[in-house]
């Protein structure tokens, strides 16, 4: 974490201590908000000045100062909704984090009355671009590795002459592919399809998997902060820092390369990469798990602007590695744009 242009390392579990002081520097401004000094922490038990640097730097990145919070709606009282307790007008008030659920209040909504049935209109042009796709590319030549953001990047020829330069990875580490060879009449496709047809990229060994892989691609990026520690196979891995193209290389290769790349505490099939961390791996890896869980599927966010990315797969040949584009609808120079909606009757 940065502070006041300080680097504050050793995030670790966040504990009831690191959120107890985060608390304390969010209400005593100037006084308990300098997280190099621990300031306001003697009370507390080991606390830790980079998860609270992380919580409160968290906060404000999803309510920034000066706006307004809004609890999330619930029937079932699983939500917390504050309250402040004032003991006298001397003592430290309190707020209580209990659940309303917690409170055993009945919190019932009532049953709605259906509406006409009509199916929502949803603008995104997600499909358009994915239907656009062209299938054959005269010509694909791979950069040498550089590791930054992406693995590499690849320099593409499509048929009618138009030619792209865009990030990729990497989705079978046990099929080659040489940098700076020019591939002919390679073909690609959507991530979707070949999760349909898993014949069309038939070196991506565990296709079903693209569905994290796609997750990941549109969560996490390379310099994001992992939390530790990671428990794998009963064993905990420490040490996680902020995460690197190599970590996610790494993790990609775990997915599609299932009982022989994902064994994180050997740090397996990593050979290639420049100072993967295994426990920013454990951490990928499972936070992709924990979103889009095995067997089910993920969806790309609607778009308007074309700010997602869409992952389209490049099959050079039958036996090379195919790869993974990452790059988002816009940077494809895809014209992506919704139709005004028709407003609805007042």
């Amino acid at each position: 974490q940065i502070w006041e242009g300080n680097k504050i390392e050793g995030c670790t579990a966040i504990s009831s201590s690191d959120i107890q002081a985060t608390f304390w520097a969010l209400v005593n401004i100037g006084k308990c908000d300098n997280f190099l000094d621990l300031e306001c922490t003697e009370s507390l038990h080991s606390p830790n000045a980079c998860n609270i640097a992380y919580i409160y730097s968290q906060a404000f990145k999803a309510v920034p100062d000066g706006s307004t919070y809004v609890i999330p709606s619930t029937c079932n009282g699983e939500v917390v909704y504050p309250v402040i307790v004032v003991p006298n007008a001397y003592a430290q008030p309190l707020v209580i984090s209990a659940t309303i659920a917690e409170w055993k209040y009945d919190c019932k909504c009532p049953t709605p009355v259906p509406a006409p049935t009509k199916a929502p209109t949803i603008y995104s042009c997600t499909d358009e671009f994915a239907a656009d796709v062209p299938d054959i590319l005269d010509t694909i030549i791979l950069s040498n590795p550089t590791m930054e953001k992406t693995y590499t990047d690849i320099t593409m020829i499509t048929s009618d002459g138009s030619e792209y330069l865009l990030p990729v990875w990497c989705m079978n580490y046990f099929a080659e592919m040489h940098a700076q060879v020019a591939y002919n009449e390679s073909t690609i496709y959507p991530w979707t399809q070949v999760i349909a047809n898993p014949k069309l990229a038939g070196q991506i060994l565990s296709h079903e998997r693209l569905n994290q892989v796609a997750w990941i691609l549109n969560n996490i990026e390379e310099g994001d902060l992992a939390i530790g520690p990671q428990i794998w196979e009963g064993n905990k891995i420490e040490g996680c820092t902020a995460i690197s193209a190599s970590d996610i290389q790494a993790t990609f290769w775990a997915l599609v390369n299932i009982g022989k790349c994902d064994n994180f505490l050997n740090l397996e099939c990593t050979e290639s990469l420049y100072s993967p961390n295994a426990c920013n791996i454990a951490y990928i890896y499972s936070q992709a798990f924990k979103a889009v869980s095995d067997g089910s599927t993920y969806v790309v966010p609607g778009t308007c602007n074309g700010d997602v990315i869409y992952p389209v797969i490049v099959v050079p040949n039958a036996y090379s590695q195919p790869l993974i584009i990452s790059a988002t609808i816009a940077e494809w120079k895809y014209d992506c744009k919704c139709p005004t909606p028709v407003p609805a009757p007042t």
